[in-house]
């Protein structure tokens, strides 16, 4: 049987700084392409290990959404793997 989730059912969650929605902490389905501002598919392997992901509130999330500084001051750009 497939498990179906509502998109309103989607939790935040945050892994190394990125941002991700999904079902459950270790089963993202969707990625925040910082770059782009908006959700791209996740392409990544799922289930992840129950380490994997920390579930965020939209206000916490929001802070997920924005560019990465780097500790000199330069704008990083980030590379996930989940998102080809």
């Amino acid at each position: 049987m497939l498990y179906s989730v509502e998109m309103s059912e989607l939790m935040l969650i945050e892994n190394d700084q990125a941002l991700y929605k999904g079902p459950f902490p270790n089963w993202p389905t969707e990625l925040w392409n910082v770059r782009l501002k908006k959700w791209e598919p996740y392409k990544g392997s799922i289930p992840k290990d129950g380490t994997w992901g920390n579930v965020v509130t939209p206000e916490q999330a929001e802070g997920f959404k924005q560019p990465f500084v780097a500790s000199n001051g330069d704008n990083a750009q980030l590379e996930f793997p989940g998102l080809q």
